[in-house]
């Protein structure tokens, strides 16, 4: 599945894959090898197969298309969207600008 993440550090394209060890996942075309077991309820261990990197993460849907992260004690809210419903967004943001 392809999507459209945007944060407070801007819009990044966002590929997700199963893999046999896995998930393939490739951040603006990046691509990294990542092992995802669910602990319990909205918690879950993610590592990095490339490193060995161990994350705890926490995660709640929002409204709409938006998405809570924790990992560790930070936390950061992303918007998630096809790239169906990126165009559109920027198309209407585009709009509003132009009426304004």
């Amino acid at each position: 599945m392809k999507w459209v993440v945007r944060g407070s550090g801007g819009a990044h394209e966002v590929t997700v894959e199963r893999s046999p060890d896995g998930f393939e996942v490739s951040l603006d075309g990046h691509r990294h090898g990542v092992d995802l077991i669910r602990l319990n309820g909205a918690v879950a261990s993610l590592r990095f197969v490339e490193d060995g990197r161990s994350f705890h993460v926490s995660y709640d849907r929002g409204r709409n298309h938006d998405w809570r992260i924790g990992v560790g004690d930070r936390e950061f809210t992303f918007e998630v969207l096809s790239p169906v419903e990126a165009i559109g967004a920027v198309a209407s943001a585009q709009a509003a600008a132009r009426a304004s």
